[in-house]
């Protein structure tokens, strides 16, 4: 029983819940405490990571961000970075530039850069901005197709 909400916890569905371990007396040391609480949060900490990794590397922000917000690995900045690709993803440059203008500080300096060169409609920079992306679709769709 303890094994199986161990691994409903580590799924996310008892998130809020806590697995107690009640030693045997007769088998405990003495220096350790007869009712302890097992965690699985490295693990489950460990799995939101990979999935929100993969997701980004797919360029599915929309889905990195919910998964981010209820894993423990969420911060403001993270979801600040994931609001930034998908309305740059999206060609909405005035909400991407809105983000970065806030994080001005803490983010890369060419993000910021490329997007004020992108809101103020630099003719370069938005048609590499369509060649790139333009070409990741085709990559993907050709993925897509080849493995189903």
């Amino acid at each position: 029983m303890k094994l199986g909400w161990g691994i409903l916890q580590a799924l996310g569905y008892a998130s809020n819940s806590r697995i107690w371990q009640v030693r045997n007396p007769k088998t405990m040391n003495n220096n350790q405490e007869r009712v302890l609480a097992n965690s699985v949060n490295v693990f489950k900490n460990q799995s939101d990571f990979r999935i929100v990794r993969n997701q980004l590397q797919n360029y599915n922000y929309s889905g990195a961000l919910a998964t981010l917000e209820n894993s423990e690995l969420h911060s403001q900045i993270t979801q600040a970075l994931m609001e930034y690709g998908y309305y740059r993803l999206a060609f909405d440059f005035k909400s991407a530039r809105e983000i970065s203008q806030d994080y001005q500080q803490k983010i890369n300096q060419e993000l910021v850069n490329n997007i004020d060169k992108l809101y103020d409609e630099n003719i370069l920079e938005l048609l590499q901005e369509v060649y790139y992306k333009g070409n990741y679709f085709t990559n993907q769709t050709i993925r897509n197709l080849l493995s189903g």
